[in-house]
């Protein structure tokens, strides 16, 4: 959505360029990128429910 407001090409456009263009080497690599950083938010989330409610513990 910040891609198409802000007219900026992002990781987004990159993905549909390459997916259009049959770069399967980027798209790989794009991939990889959403994985990593959707595993690091979800740690950051798993571990911030520890911090703000003491009553959860992990064993």
């Amino acid at each position: 959505m910040t891609e198409i407001v802000f007219s900026r090409p992002g990781l987004g456009k990159m993905m549909v360029m390459a997916m259009k263009q049959r770069d399967y080497l980027a798209l790989q690599s794009l991939l990889t990128i959403y994985a990593a950083l959707v595993l690091i938010i979800n740690l950051f989330t798993d571990l911030s429910y520890g911090i703000i409610d003491p009553r959860v513990r992990y064993e």
